[in-house]
């Protein structure tokens, strides 16, 4: 989504996992937009939780579903998220 009708008309931006440096500057770039339409944006965090019974069985699940992800794959589904 554009950012700049996101600060115009959006009470909340919705963040893919990113770095921490990567969220940090894009968030304050998303408030700084919006401060310039005198709004406040709230932040939101797309991610998914991995539940087993133990420890050792989700981060087993975890590493399966990440091996058959590629950045292809993470951008395609990003793209589609948001349109």
């Amino acid at each position: 989504m554009d950012v700049e009708l996101c600060a115009q008309h959006c009470n909340m931006y919705l963040l893919w996992p990113e770095t921490k440096q990567k969220l940090s500057e894009l968030m304050l770039t998303i408030s700084q937009k919006a401060a310039a339409y005198k709004r406040r944006m709230d932040f939101g965090l797309h991610i998914y939780v991995i539940v087993q019974e133990t420890d050792r069985k989700a981060i087993a699940a975890t590493k399966y579903l990440m091996s058959k992800v590629n950045e292809e794959k993470v951008q395609k589904l990003k793209k589609e998220h948001l349109m």
